[in-house]
């Protein structure tokens, strides 16, 4: 339920770059050529990786849950940019698909979601002077 949830936003926050080119849940680069926005597009295994990470973690649920907020609307914005992304890239060269989604996009996405987590164990750790 998440999982669809989640996608419809993503389809209708696409909508405002690529309101044209959108049919159902694909993104139309030439009359032969497409990108599927599939369950896997969505962002929620990032999202949910960084919730584990951040519940696993010893401190008060009240900072689990803004962090998991917090950590969810990044990782949306960031993915919906991850999206554009990639859709401009195969708009210029189908040949762009693979590097740009698979090692920048992935990557980045990725990447945030690591620098989110850490950011959270910096701020809700002890200091000790």
């Amino acid at each position: 339920m998440l999982n669809e949830f989640q996608g419809k936003i993503l389809i209708e926050i696409l909508r405002l770059w690529f309101d044209d080119r959108i049919v159902e849940n694909y993104i139309i680069i030439n009359p032969k050529y497409a990108l599927s926005i599939d369950k896997s597009c969505n962002a929620m295994v990032p999202i949910l990786i960084l919730s584990a990470s951040i519940l696993a973690y010893r401190v008060v649920i009240l900072y689990k849950f803004l962090a998991i907020i917090l950590g969810y609307f990044i990782l949306s914005i960031v993915n919906v940019l991850r999206i554009v992304f990639v859709t401009y890239m195969v708009i210029e060269d189908q040949n762009n698909f693979s590097w740009s989604h698979d090692y920048i996009g992935n990557g980045v996405l990725a990447m945030i979601g690591m620098l989110l987590f850490i950011w959270f164990i910096k701020i809700c750790s002890p200091r000790t002077h």
